[in-house]
């Protein structure tokens, strides 16, 4: 299945290992896939949408994190430049406007 967007985004595995990739965006999931010359667990990450209950972004313009919180209680954090169309993409496929949808 081809994603609907992708995302340049570091994943953070730890505090001293950030690895960088894209965040796939599918219709009912997003992938984090590393890519290939990273050190660490290589694994694709997933969430599916509909259990992602909140997203924050970090506290100011220069901190890039975006933090993805599932139902199960799983954090996905990453860096990247396209938090807001992150979370637009998500509150589109959760059916949520600006004023409903998740936490910015």
């Amino acid at each position: 299945m081809k994603p609907e967007k992708t995302f340049f985004a570091n994943f953070w595995e730890s505090e001293s290992n950030s690895q960088g990739g894209r965040l796939l965006m599918y219709e009912d999931k997003i992938t984090f896939q590393a890519h290939g010359i990273n050190f660490g667990n290589l694994s694709e990450k997933t969430m599916l949408i509909n259990e992602i209950v909140k997203v924050e972004k970090g506290g100011n313009f220069i901190d890039l994190r975006l933090h993805i919180h599932d139902s199960n209680g799983r954090i996905m954090v990453l860096t990247t430049w396209s938090r807001d169309k992150i979370i637009n993409f998500i509150n589109i496929k959760q059916n949520k406007t600006s004023e409903g949808g998740l936490k910015r």
